[in-house]
């Protein structure tokens, strides 16, 4: 949309962007140094704080690309905003800066978090049995 009555006055363009998250969360994910979940366009998707969250993490990424079964219980994860807490142990769900940055997709906030919460939405629905 173009705000403005004529080319010659000032305009101001408001993108609205339709993306599903799968564009910026990208399968197969993988881990990095333990403690860094990455999609397979290089998103940086989770970040695990100690050792519990880091086999956590693990798992995560070995259950979204479909490298293993056992799923957690849905009971065991609890979601705050950006964050997973899976049997109390936290993992940050990352991405933002992509998301919202000059020089990422420059998107407006309700849209990032929108793309964001689909992402989690999506990962519980997939690591929880």
């Amino acid at each position: 949309m173009v705000v403005g009555s004529n080319p010659s006055e000032s305009t101001k363009v408001i993108n609205t962007v339709y993306m599903d998250f799968k564009e910026v969360y990208k399968p197969p994910f993988r881990v990095n140094m333990g403690i860094y979940g990455f999609s397979s366009n290089g998103t940086t998707t989770f970040t695990a704080f100690g050792s519990v969250s880091q086999k956590n993490l693990a798992k995560v990424v070995e259950l979204l690309n479909g490298e293993r079964a056992d799923k957690f219980k849905k009971d065991d994860i609890i979601v705050k905003k950006d964050k997973l807490f899976i049997e109390g142990d936290v993992i940050l769900v990352r991405g933002w800066g992509k998301l919202i940055g000059s020089g990422g997709l420059n998107l407006p906030p309700q849209e990032a978090a929108k793309l964001q919460d689909d992402f989690i939405a999506w990962v519980v629905e997939n690591i929880t049995e």
